[in-house]
């Protein structure tokens, strides 16, 4: 490996531990700040137990501009959203949510109530997009997820 290359690998490594260590940071601050408020707030621990970070902004004062997507068993709640305003020292100036109390209640249940290609279908109706086939199951991706193919409504496998 020449010396660009390994100097080029070494910044990028360095820029990546950077970026991960700044999230941990935003979300421990997250979590304990819901878990100073989450009283006042109705919340339960399960409703801000797994965070994912939207997007981060710091100003040249180090002032850090976090928002912050509430998830349900890994998939993001629609709106429901924390705004983390902190300080260089990581102090929480300002904050707003939008999380839904109590989710686990909230939900009616882990399994679908229609088939896959059924919710394909359904997409096309409200598209109004007028199919004549059904979806076919094809393949499986690395995550072993279901892959189908429909011309008629998409190029891509979906």
């Amino acid at each position: 490996m020449n010396a660009a290359k390994a100097v080029s690998v070494f910044v990028f490594l360095i820029f990546t531990i950077s970026l991960c260590g700044q999230e941990s940071i935003i979300l421990g601050t997250a979590r304990n700040h819901f878990q100073v408020n989450a009283e006042k707030w109705g919340l339960k621990s399960g409703d801000f137990s797994h965070l994912v970070i939207n997007s981060t902004a710091t100003t040249e004062k180090g002032i850090t501009y976090s928002y912050i997507n509430q998830t349900y068993d890994g998939i993001p709640v629609r709106n429901a959203i924390i705004s983390l305003v902190t300080d260089k020292n990581g102090k929480v100036l300002s904050d707003a949510h939008s999380f839904v109390q109590d989710i686990e209640s909230k939900i009616a249940g882990k399994k679908s109530s229609i088939t896959a290609s059924d919710a394909i279908l359904r997409a096309a109706d409200i598209l109004h997009v007028s199919v004549k086939g059904k979806p076919v199951a094809s393949d499986r991706n690395s995550e072993g997820k279901q892959i189908y193919d429909f011309a008629e409504l998409s190029k891509s496998p979906i």
